[in-house]
């Protein structure tokens, strides 16, 4: 899911790609979402960050069982509220 979208932020938004080096954007690069039942956790992969981006696990709010089966829509928006708390 999620392979090559496009997200786009209200505003630009200044991400800390790796330590002293920042990138302002308005638009990420989803490649991919992966949802490991296994270890009840949802990643996705952003071209603009360097690691993966933890969407809900069971130590977020909502949790991984509560938000239970999510939508690319509800993916999204996460990414959106996770990078703009960062």
């Amino acid at each position: 899911m999620g392979t090559g979208t496009t997200i786009t932020l209200p505003a630009p938004h200044t991400l800390t790609v790796v330590a002293a080096q920042t990138l302002t954007t308005s638009t990420l690069t989803l490649l991919r979402v992966v949802d490991r039942a296994s270890d009840s956790t949802v990643i996705a992969f952003l071209k603009e960050l360097n690691q993966p981006l933890i969407l809900w696990n069971e130590s977020t709010t909502p949790t991984y069982t509560e938000i239970g089966d999510w939508t690319q829509a509800q993916a999204n928006a996460r990414i959106q509220v996770l990078i703009e708390a960062m």
